[in-house]
């Protein structure tokens, strides 16, 4: 992508790597839908009289009930109103739409690339969609963290349902807390890593991991990735994944070395509202110094782990 001199793109404008940039790229729609809003500082009202603007008529519930997940814009009436909806949010045409259910595998939304809409140049020849026609069973992550409470390595098993003929890979995006740090694949089990683009300057690496076989509609297929860091893990205090659709189960597992055991952990997950009103809970911390959350039927969204110190 050339970026013209004085132009700011999205994730200039909304922080690459920050949560709305993460919804953005991985979903699910409400959770971007919200995220954008808040960022905007726009009250619903204020969005259904500036879509009125634009020839747009919508009710202020149905906004309302988009931005909780309750329910999902459908049909054509509704793809223009979230075209227009992306305009009224300062964001690139296309990038809400194609986070919409009906879109993921089926070609009915215009296809847009996440690496131009949110300003990411090193992404322009990976398959930004390709996710979108696998849906995940089951997803286990087990992050490592060591004596210096940096981050070594996050192992991910996952079992995907093959969404339409020909899905043959899995784009996994992987964010360094630090520039400085940069994330590698080490290893891999079922799948082989295909191309590899990183995010200059903000530590983001994208991975596409190739099956070696294209999947039928309905076809389970498990494969296996571990990801670690080029030199120094950087220092944590969190562990977290985020869901673009539902699983039927998650679990989250973080182990930590014997010389960096925190004093408490909490369980948290953030389905759409606000990250100030996400669910947290209390998790006991095992005798192996291991703590994990599980979650049947997880929800889209983002599911974690974190961890006090002191």
């Amino acid at each position: 992508m050339t970026t013209i001199p004085g132009q700011r793109t999205p994730a200039d404008r909304f922080g690459a790597g920050g949560p709305l940039v993460d919804a953005l790229l991985s979903g699910p729609f409400h959770l971007a839908l919200d995220l954008a809003i808040q960022h905007r500082e726009l009250s619903l009202d204020g969005i259904r009289r500036r879509l009125a603007m634009h020839g747009v008529q919508v009710s202020q519930a149905s906004l309302s009930y988009w931005r909780r997940g309750l329910r999902s814009p459908e049909g054509e009436r509704s793809l223009a109103t979230v075209h227009a909806l992306e305009e009224v949010l300062g964001l690139p045409r296309g990038v809400l739409s194609r986070l919409l259910p009906h879109q993921r595998g089926t070609g009915w939304a215009p296809a847009v690339r996440l690496d131009t809409a949110l300003g990411l140049p090193e992404f322009t020849d990976i398959d930004l969609d390709a996710n979108g026609r696998l849906s995940v069973m089951s997803l286990h992550n087990t992050a490592l963290v060591g004596p210096t409470r940096g981050e070594e390595s996050v192992h991910v098993r996952c079992v995907v349902r093959g969404q339409a003929e020909g899905a043959d890979r899995w784009v996994c995006f992987f964010a360094s807390r630090d520039p400085a740090h940069w994330p590698v694949v080490t290893a891999t089990s079922g799948c082989r890593p295909g191309l590899v683009r990183r995010h200059g300057s903000h530590g983001l690496i994208a991975v596409e991991l190739e099956f070696g076989r294209r999947l039928t509609a309905g076809d389970l297929y498990v494969f296996e990735y571990e990801l670690g860091y080029l030199g120094s893990a950087p220092t944590t205090g969190y562990h977290q994944h985020g869901l673009r659709t539902p699983a039927r189960d998650l679990v989250l597992q973080v182990r930590f070395h014997r010389d960096a055991v925190p004093r408490r952990c909490y369980g948290y997950e953030s389905s759409g509202e606000a990250a100030a009103h996400r669910v947290e809970t209390t998790l006991p911390l095992g005798g192996s110094h291991s703590v994990h959350t599980v979650a049947l039927d997880a929800h889209p969204g983002v599911h974690g782990i974190r961890w006090e110190w002191d």
